[in-house]
């Protein structure tokens, strides 16, 4: 652990940040090296290992523009020499300022009733925000959301017969979907990657952008 730290804290370095007081870990495996570094004043940052940063120009340009925008994100900071990675050891590190909040976390039905609507209403910010990007584009992905929704979704719902009600709603709006122009929006949608001071989102901790 104390290598680990030791590591971290050569890194960063490379970085104009205060000296770093603290270090906690947040995933460690041989997937993920991630971590949370506190610094002696208390400013806190991500520091993440990455398999590639083909994307990451696009990502810095995209995630300004959302935290812009009035969403704060975490953004890859640029190190002393203007870079956004540090490469080590046949690895990439990057560091993200952090943002504090809370995870939607939920134990009761009601809980998720609850849930449904913040996150509703904070993923429909991210896409009135995206529609209107014009930015860098390389390297994002395209997805065909027709064939993700009608052809890998709704099979696996038919087989499920208390989805009965989701899947007359998705045939209803097909045609209307199959006809529309879509847009960039988010795909790791998941509670976990968004923080909130209920009822208000304060970051969104990691996305991946799609274009569909």
């Amino acid at each position: 652990m104390r290598n680990k730290r030791q590591k971290i804290i050569d890194i960063a370095k490379k970085w104009s940040i205060p000296p770093i007081k603290e270090t906690v870990k947040i995933k460690d495996d041989k997937y993920k090296f991630v971590y949370k570094i506190i610094c002696i004043d208390h400013t806190e940052y991500l520091f993440k290992s990455r398999n590639n940063v083909e994307k990451i120009g696009t990502e810095e340009e995209l995630l300004l523009y959302i935290d812009n925008n009035k969403i704060p994100t975490s953004i890859p900071l640029r190190t002393k020499d203007d870079c956004l990675f540090v490469p080590y050891q046949n690895k990439y590190y990057v560091l993200y300022k952090f943002i504090n909040g809370n995870h939607i976390r939920c134990k009761s039905i009601q809980e998720y009733k609850d849930a449904i609507q913040i996150y509703g209403s904070i993923i429909g910010r991210f896409h009135r925000v995206l529609k209107s990007y014009n930015g860098k584009s390389e390297n994002i992905s395209d997805m065909n959301l027709s064939s993700q929704i009608f052809d890998w979704a709704l099979p696996i719902l038919e087989k499920q017969s208390k989805y009965t009600k989701i899947r007359k709603v998705i045939s209803e709006i097909k045609d209307d979907m199959l006809e529309r122009n879509f847009q960039k929006c988010t795909r790791n949608e998941f509670f976990e990657n968004f923080k909130t001071t209920r009822p208000r989102l304060v970051g969104s901790r990691k996305q991946t952008i799609v274009s569909v």
